[in-house]
């Protein structure tokens, strides 16, 4: 899952799923609306919002795609040697 973490209108800290985010508004509170109906008021901006799922998204697919290369040249340096 991927989770960040937001806080409350009384400061409380929580997380949710960010792929299930379908909409983010300023009421002049930041609403997030998810895709099961549900939606949240938080302290965090609508900047903030986007910042931490774009942070969080570099961080896993970012980490994923290193995998991916240094497995890739693992491959070569092994077709390489025989």
């Amino acid at each position: 899952m991927k989770m960040i973490e937001l806080k409350d209108r009384r400061g409380n800290g929580f997380v949710i799923n960010s792929q299930l985010i379908e909409l983010v508004e300023c009421i002049p509170e930041t609403k997030i609306t998810l895709t099961t109906g549900k939606y949240f008021l938080v302290q965090d901006s609508i900047e903030d919002v986007i910042n931490k799922v774009v942070d969080f998204n570099r961080r896993v697919y970012g980490a994923e795609r290193e995998v991916r290369v240094r497995q890739e040249q693992f491959e070569e340096n092994i077709e390489e040697e025989n």
